[in-house]
């Protein structure tokens, strides 16, 4: 009986590494995109972040500087899910 449970699931290990085998993606590209989201939900965070201290800011020299604390950090945000949908272009050496 055992014999036949595992001759049974010969086929469905071997399709599933010649799957595997078959992607274009690796694993790791997979984990990549997923801290390069994680590392933009950070940036949102710092862009709420710094959008509210520019709004309790009481002198305009503080609330200017708040304001480009959230456009620096978004700016870096929107480079982040560019990279993750499309990949990291590569660095000139």
């Amino acid at each position: 009986m055992w014999l036949i449970v595992a001759c049974s699931s010969v086929g469905i290990i071997a399709r599933s590494l010649i799957n595997e085998h078959q992607e274009t993606e690796p694993a790791l590209n997979r984990y990549r995109v997923k801290w390069q989201m994680e590392d933009t939900i950070d940036r949102c965070g710092d862009v709420i972040g710094a959008l509210e201290k520019a709004l309790a800011a009481q002198d305009d020299g503080a609330r200017v500087q708040h304001i480009s604390q959230a456009l620096t950090a978004a700016h870096q945000a929107s480079r982040g899910i560019t990279a993750a949908r499309y990949g990291e272009p590569e660095k000139k050496r």
